[in-house]
Parts: structure tokens; sequence; C-alpha cells
């Protein structure tokens, strides 16, 4: 598996977001779904419950030989607007 690091940017937004990495973690691992962006970074969703409701958490990052280098990450309730289910 690769290993998963966080650029200076993403540990500002984690902290900022208050999002614990275990959930980034757990969405490069196991997404529900990726896409490629534009620039050949790559999008990893997983959708989640927080408190009964259902949240996605998207994770923007580049693969990197044998690492996956974690650009930002959000959380939306805006579940259909990027998985089109």
């Amino acid at each position: 598996m690769p290993k998963i690091i966080f650029s200076d940017h993403a540990i500002y937004q984690l902290k900022e977001r208050n999002l614990k990495e275990k959930l980034i973690k757990s969405a490069l691992n196991n997404p529900d779904k990726t896409a490629l962006q534009f620039n050949f970074r790559k999008r990893a969703y997983k959708r989640f419950k927080h408190r009964r409701k259902n949240y996605l958490i998207v994770v923007i990052y580049e693969e990197q030989s044998s690492n996956k280098k974690v650009i930002t990450a959000f959380i939306t309730s805006k579940i259909k607007k990027y998985l089109n289910d």
C-alpha cells in the first residue's frame, strides 16, 4: 500500500477544517469513487455519517512513485453533486 504524505497546505487545511487524518486515509485507501482532474491530480470520494447525517469527504492528491501526496481535502453534504447518484 502506498505511503500517504501531506503537503503543508493539506496540513493547514486539515487543522482549519477540523479533519482527521484517519478519515483522509480511509478515503484514499478505500474510496467510493476516484476521478482524474485536469492537472493530473486525482480526487478520492468517500461517504461517511456524522451525527446521523450523510457527508462526503473529497481528497485531492497526487500519485508519486510509491506515495500518495494529499494536496487538500474538504467535506460536503452535497453528495449528488460529486457522485451523480
